[in-house]
């Protein structure tokens, strides 16, 4: 539950600034839970979030 709603506000906060948060997911994209970059990812077209969703953990 706690994933979700750190997705939801990182969705919510990147209404305001998009580059912004977009920086951030691609800083900690590849290391975040998938349930909570999959809700942070919503309001995105289909070919970025398929970029963050294809990060990998080095």
């Amino acid at each position: 539950m706690i994933n979700k709603a750190v997705g939801s506000w990182l969705r919510e906060a990147g209404k305001k600034d998009e580059n912004r948060l977009k920086q951030f997911l691609d800083k900690f994209g590849a290391i975040m839970p998938r349930v909570t970059l999959r809700y942070a990812l919503e309001r995105f077209d289909k070919d970025t979030k398929e970029y963050y969703m294809s990060l990998k953990k080095f």
